[in-house]
C-alpha cells in the first residue's frame, strides 16, 4: 500500500478528485480522533493517520479556530492553534 492511501485510511483505489478525497478523509479522520467532541463511538480508531489542522479558512481569508478546538485536543491547553505574538523574534527558529 502506498503512503497515501495508509496515511489516509483508504483502500488502494484512486479517486477522481484527489483533492477533495484528501479533505474528505483527513476530517473524517480528525472527528474520528476526537470522538467525544463530535459525539461519535469511540471505536473503531482513525483508519488513517493525517488530520486537519484544527481551523477554519473563511472565503475572505480570515483564519480562526476549528469550533471547540483553541488549543490542540492531546497537548495541554497552552499549546494553542492559533499561537500568539511575540515582541521579539527569537534567534533560533525551526522549521
Amino acid at each position: 500500500m502506498g503512503r497515501a492511501p495508509e496515511d489516509l485510511g483508504g483502500g488502494l483505489q484512486f479517486p477522481r478528485d484527489p483533492g477533495v478525497h484528501t479533505e474528505e478523509m483527513a476530517s473524517f479522520n480528525w472527528q474520528s480522533y476526537n470522538f467525544d467532541t463530535y459525539n461519535l463511538p469511540q471505536d473503531p480508531a482513525p483508519p488513517g493517520n493525517l488530520l486537519l489542522y484544527p481551523i477554519q479558512v473563511e472565503q475572505s481569508g480570515e483564519i480562526s479556530n476549528l469550533a471547540n478546538f483553541t488549543s490542540f485536543p492531546d497537548y495541554p491547553s497552552t499549546a494553542r492553534v492559533m499561537g500568539g505574538k511575540q515582541a521579539m523574534i527569537p534567534d533560533k527558529i525551526t522549521t
